[in-house]
């Protein structure tokens, strides 16, 4: 299943954050995180496209900030958490106020199945972070 969020939550310039959401497949059932082969993360400023945080296509299968839970219900239900570090809301481009920066994560299973979850998010410059 793939889907596109626009948060309106703005994170301060070198603070940190919490995002979580549901993984399911294209029927929107959950996906039970043994099944998984594998999830990564690509994070990236909308306006450069410049890679924030050396998260590109980023092995988070347990891993690099990222934890996955499955409840077994019923109905199953399966969350990715991502906590958010300093170093993922540094500001690129110090002359901007705002910056949209973008998760893109992306999840194979059953070795045919894809899943993809984007989020757009603002990050806020801070003139005297130390």
């Amino acid at each position: 299943m793939s889907s596109t969020v626009i948060l309106d939550t703005i994170l301060l310039q070198d603070t940190t954050g919490i995002y979580s959401f549901e993984l399911v497949d294209q029927d929107g059932d959950a996906i039970d995180v043994a099944q998984f082969e594998t999830i990564t993360l690509t994070y990236y400023d909308k306006e450069t496209r410049q890679i924030i945080n050396t998260r590109e296509a980023q092995n988070i299968l347990q891993a690099n900030n990222v934890i996955i839970t499955t409840v077994a219900g019923p109905p199953i239900v399966t969350t990715l958490r991502w906590d958010i570090q300093q170093e993922d809301t540094a500001i690129i481009d110090d002359r901007r106020e705002l910056e949209t920066h973008i998760a893109l994560f992306e999840w194979t299973w059953a070795t045919t199945r894809k899943g993809v979850h984007e989020i757009q998010f603002q990050v806020e410059s801070i003139l005297y972070v130390s």
